[in-house]
């Protein structure tokens, strides 16, 4: 085992159950992403009531600021392992070293945020460890027993089910970002966190990775999946027909924007139904979402309540997504959005001359 700390030092092959919630952590350029803290903070409140330690593992150039924010958000410990470039993903060497630091200390929980590369390796880590694992949580909970149960929604969000890992150790998931609240540490008995570095280079086993990443491509909005979208436009009722919803669209293609709609809209063949946002379609929690003639109907706002800023258009200004709107604009969309995508373009043609 290639690690050590300046307070304590654990050789492989240890067999007692640490009583602890481990995450894995994820840096976005020098900060942590919001998906880790929120699970950090997921997993400080599953903690509390039992007494339990917050491990979090992270990869990155330098722990700097980052330490800081884990602990203030209820990490106890922090397991960093040194990269110059965190971002180029290696799956086998991340593997190698998790299962080598799971092995070690053998947690009774670990957390991971939902996103492209915790989709390749939570998996991976389930599978050399022999333990099983829960996709997509919405909700959690500890019991007194450490019995970790997960609720997910599947099936289009038309079945809510209740799972559990009863034997296996550690118990894994994966969380849904945009679910949990993130939220400081307030316990008066916080101890400073302990960071304990990992040297790489010693936990792969079996010799050079056969993986090697070349580049990261960035997705095109018009095919990312909409649950995963960081900005969204969606188009309702009022977006009219087709031939209408493409100045909805334009508005999406200038901004680099996912598009996304109504159930009306799907059914106006105007989107797919693989965009539709809704009760009986997909849930979002973009940065951004902008509402276009979206009414703003229960079945629809139940797959949007996790956005965090919300601009909607709509002439009728008691309309529902006007009220839950951060930023109500209230008008004929058709004659608001040319105006907006001639200004939008304008400014683009302006800051990239050579793009015109």
């Amino acid at each position: 085992m290639g690690w050590t700390s300046a307070k304590f030092r654990v050789k492989s092959g240890a067999s007692t159950q640490t009583m602890e919630i481990w995450i894995y952590a994820q840096t976005m350029g020098k900060s942590l992403s919001e998906a880790s803290l929120e699970i950090l903070s997921e997993a400080r409140r599953l903690a509390n009531p039992h007494k339990w330690g917050v491990s979090a593992v992270i990869l990155g150039d330098s722990p700097g600021i980052t330490l800081d924010t884990l602990a203030q958000h209820g990490a106890d410990r922090v397991f960093f392992v040194p990269s110059e470039r965190p971002a180029a993903y290696c799956p086998e060497k991340v593997t190698e070293i998790l299962v080598d630091l799971l092995k070690a200390h053998l947690p009774w929980v670990l957390l991971f945020p939902v996103n492209d590369v915790t989709n390749d390796l939570a998996p991976r880590i389930a599978a050399r460890m022999r333990v099983g694992l829960i996709p997509r949580a919405d909700r959690l909970h500890l019991s007194d027993d450490g019995t970790l149960t997960a609720t997910r929604i599947c099936f289009q969000r038309k079945i809510q089910a209740t799972v559990v890992c009863p034997d296996a150790r550690p118990q894994m998931a994966t969380v849904g970002s945009g679910v949990m609240k993130v939220q400081k540490d307030t316990r008066k008995d916080r101890v400073p966190c302990e960071c304990i570095e990992v040297n790489p280079e010693t936990c792969l086993a079996g010799g050079a990775s056969r993986v090697k990443v070349l580049r990261f491509i960035k997705a095109d909005p018009k095919k990312i999946d909409i649950s995963d979208a960081d900005l969204i436009v969606c188009g309702g009722k009022g977006g009219g027909d087709k031939a209408q919803f493409e100045k909805i669209k334009n508005l999406a293609d200038l901004l680099g924007a996912a598009l996304a709609g109504s159930r009306v809209a799907v059914d106006n063949g105007c989107i797919g139904r693989e965009r539709q946002i809704g009760q009986s379609g997909k849930s979002v929690s973009p940065e951004l979402m902008i509402s276009c003639g979206v009414s703003g109907a229960n079945a629809h706002t139940f797959g949007m309540r996790e956005a965090k800023t919300v601009i909607a258009i709509n002439k009728d200004k008691n309309a529902p997504i006007i009220k839950l709107a951060d930023l109500g604009v209230v008008g004929d969309l058709h004659e608001i959005l040319p105006r907006l995508n001639h200004r939008i373009k304008k400014y683009l043609d302006q800051i990239n001359p050579e793009k015109r």
